[in-house]
């Protein structure tokens, strides 16, 4: 793991663009189905659709929060947090 950290480290650019390439598309996918960080009222109802869109929501809080650590120069990851960047 810690050989999974340098690379990241070392790759500390590249990670964080990465991880803006897949944070644009979880928005880019979602963002019509969101209003003030809430699911817009008067949608089609389809739960499968609303968990997965929501899913995905959450995915970003995750993805958003090892992208902060690398910004920060914060290299003390997780094996999940390695996985995102992964």
């Amino acid at each position: 793991m810690v050989e999974k950290i340098n690379l990241i480290r070392d790759n500390r650019e590249a990670a964080i663009a990465a991880l803006n390439v897949y944070l644009d598309k979880i928005y880019n996918l979602t963002d019509d189905y969101f209003e003030n960080g809430k699911l817009k009222e008067g949608l089609t109802p389809d739960a499968k659709l609303e968990k997965f869109i929501l899913e995905l929501r959450d995915d970003a809080d995750k993805f958003e929060s090892v992208r902060r650590k690398l910004i920060n120069n914060d290299f003390n990851l997780s094996l999940e947090e390695v996985n995102y960047v992964g």
